[in-house]
């Protein structure tokens, strides 16, 4: 075997007990033995710090996939419960929006039958108003001048005429007796009808005949008596139709009053569906909202949790191993520890001891051979091979020669053999040692360079997906303000509509307040004006009906003017509430269309957010794992770049020097070759 340069050169000099193998043995054994219990030690140590981190790292996943179980079993309950919110919601305003179309159609048909019903009313009334009017002025004149002049039997007739199908059950009350002062007998009086009674006592000619009877020679019967039957009842047809009149304005106002009373219900009714139409769309947004948060914090739990778990199953394993592997590297230590022991026992035995000390003895034999035993042969191979290290420097040929001198020629011939079948396999190592150093710095340079694209890739993937997340993020941010935006100008909205809705019915309550002053105060002027359109004027053929007794007065030239006004005032004002009532509805139609569009761009934009957070999560996963693998190229790099330097460090000798150490080697055997010649009796000179 191969001797070192300090070993040869100290058999070659003197030896000293403190560089004996045995010695340097037992130093060694004793720096392993402490450098392997310093090893435990420190993987102790590193084991101690695992195991912390393995307890805190569970402890830590356990709870927090916990917390997130109890947070998704919340979430759920939310959801649930906002579903059903939704849908509840939903129904009600529904509901709400058909109850207010059904209240509005309900108002809009009581409010048609109430103006019909009105109608109907005013028309009966002034045409009572009418007749009792001028009944009254034909009592007033008969009770004057019926002694005097029988021609307001005329005008009596043309009342009766004009009223007789109107008012035909007043008439009826006294007809019997105004038809048994007729000159008919009673058979004739019991087939006549209402009507033909009345024009036959009311004709031209019956009336004719009594002012005729009025103006009879004095012995014949008078027809005061007549004139006095006819007056009676004329005044009882006048107080059945004040009591009609009476009667037909008390169910008016009743009616009006009824009707009043159903709008004003139905106006609260309306109000409050508007309201909770209104309290319940901001509800539903609202709900929508927390819904759609609820689920988007369900999905983050849940893959939080996931991933939780994923990892505690790792950090278990990770655990599980490394105490696995710690306690194996115990027991290995250990028994390393037990056989170095044992090993130092043993050669520091005193009789190991006092053996090593009695092997000592070869070196100085050696040396004394040396000087007694030197030849020719011998010292021509040391000549020759002394020559050889001064080129090539070799300890191994200085060992050889060191061999020469003091060993036997066989022994000397076998380590000739063996040293150079040693350097032929030196040779073999270098060779395989410089291809492989090729390769393997080929393959490091190949690998950093992919290494470095990678790294590329990796920093370009992630300045776009940083981009992403900040751009999803923006976007986010922009569709939760116009969200914020959107609610705030529904609540907004529904305030405005809601103080315009009170000034509408505070609008419409002062039209109709107004026309119902005016009607009435209408209906005054035309109770006085009225009565002076009593007086007809005949028909044509007929004698004209005498002048206004004296004291009284013809009508004001201006009334005309002031009734025409103040109709005029109560159609505008009608036409005004009309309008006030289509702005309404637009009012109402704009703002449930605000409503809609507003909804819609909250549904759109939540829609959105949680897609663009989807995205978000999906980017920062993304830019995670790109991160981690980041991370890695770069350790890859780093230990690629400490082992090209370790291949350099390791093979830039060998593949400078690679031809230089082959031809010392190939020198080296040749010298070996001629040494071992010589040694054999060969002839060099």
């Amino acid at each position: 075997m191969r001797l070192s340069c300090g070993l040869a050169v100290a058999l070659a000099a003197s030896v000293d007990e403190s560089t004996h193998p045995v010695t340097k043995v037992v130093n060694m054994l004793k720096t392993m033995k402490k450098e392997t219990t310093e090893e435990g030690e420190r993987d102790q140590k590193l084991y101690e710090k695992t195991q912390c981190w393995c307890t805190t790292g569970r402890a830590n996943k356990e709870s927090s996939i916990k917390d997130g179980g109890e947070r998704i079993t919340s979430l759920e309950a939310d959801i649930e419960s906002d579903v059903a919110s939704v849908a509840k919601l939903e129904n009600e305003i529904d509901q709400a929006k058909k109850g207010r179309s059904d209240n509005k159609n309900s108002l809009a048909t009581a409010e048609s039958m109430r103006a019909k019903e009105n109608s109907e009313y005013s028309k009966e009334a002034d045409e009572l108003k009418t007749a009792i009017g001028q009944l009254g002025g034909a009592i007033e004149s008969i009770e004057k001048n019926f002694g005097e002049d029988g021609s307001t039997l005329l005008q009596v007739g043309n009342v009766v005429r004009t009223t007789a199908s109107k008012f035909k059950d007043i008439l009826d009350m006294d007809l019997d007796g105004i038809v048994g002062d007729l000159d008919q007998s009673d058979d004739e009086k019991k087939q006549t009808d209402t009507n033909i009674a009345l024009a036959e006592l009311f004709s031209p000619q019956k009336l004719r005949g009594a002012m005729a009877l009025d103006q009879q020679p004095a012995g014949f019967k008078s027809y005061n008596a007549k004139s006095g039957k006819i007056l009676g009842v004329l005044k009882q047809m006048k107080e059945g139709m004040e009591s009609k009149l009476a009667d037909a304005t008390s169910a008016e106002n009743s009616a009006a009053s009824n009707f009043n009373a159903l709008k004003s219900s139905l106006l609260a009714e309306i109000d409050s569906q508007n309201k909770q139409v209104e309290d319940n769309t901001n509800d539903l947004a609202a709900t929508r909202v927390h819904l759609e948060n609820a689920k988007h914090d369900k999905d983050t739990t849940t893959a939080a949790r996931d991933a939780d778990t994923e990892f505690l199953a790792d950090l278990e394993k990770t655990c599980s191993s490394a105490e696995a592997e710690y306690n194996a590297r115990v027991k290995d230590r250990n028994m390393e520890l037990e056989a170095l022991s044992a090993a130092l026992g043993i050669l520091s035995s005193d009789a190991a001891r006092d053996l090593f000390h009695a092997s000592l003895g070869f070196a100085q034999v050696s040396q004394r051979t040396f000087q007694s035993s030197s030849n020719k042969l011998r010292h021509h191979a040391v000549e020759l091979l002394q020559t050889s290290v001064g080129k090539t420097n070799s300890a191994a040929l200085l060992s050889l020669m060191v061999s020469i001198k003091m060993d036997s020629f066989t022994k000397v011939k076998k380590a000739m053999d063996e040293m150079m079948v040693e350097l032929k396999a030196q040779n073999e190592d270098d060779l395989v040692k410089k291809e492989s150093c090729e390769k393997d710095i080929d393959v490091n340079e190949d690998n950093t360079k992919e290494a470095n694209v990678q790294r590329k890739k990796l920093e370009n993937k992630i300045s776009d997906l940083e981009t992403t997340v900040d751009d999803l993020t923006a976007a986010i941010n922009t569709a939760q303000q116009e969200i914020d935006e959107a609610q705030t100008s529904v609540k907004r909205a529904g305030e405005d509509r809601a103080a315009q809705n009170k000034e509408f019915q505070q609008t419409v309550a002062d039209q109709r307040a107004t026309v119902k002053i005016l009607k009435f105060a209408l209906s005054k002027l035309e109770e006085v004006y009225g009565k002076y359109g009593l007086v007809q004027q005949p028909a044509a053929g007929e004698a004209l009906s005498a002048p206004p007794a004296a004291g009284t007065r013809e009508q004001h030239s201006g009334n005309n003017q002031v009734m025409s006004l103040m109709q005029s005032i109560i159609t505008d004002t009608k036409m005004l509430e009309q309008e006030s009532i289509s702005d309404e509805a637009d009012s109402q139609e704009e703002y449930e269309k605000l409503l809609r569009d507003s909804f819609a761009l909250i549904a759109r934009n939540q829609r959105a957010i949680t897609d663009n957070k989807e995205r978000r999560a999906e980017a920062r996963n993304d830019l995670g794992t790109a991160k981690e693998d980041l991370g890695t190229t770069m350790d890859n790099l780093e230990s690629l770049s400490k082992e090209n330097s370790d291949l350099h460090t390791e093979c830039d000798y060998l593949l400078k020097n690679f031809g230089i150490r082959k031809q010392a080697r190939t020198e080296e055997i040749e010298a070996i070759k001629t040494a071992k010649a010589i040694l054999s009796g060969a002839d060099f000179s």
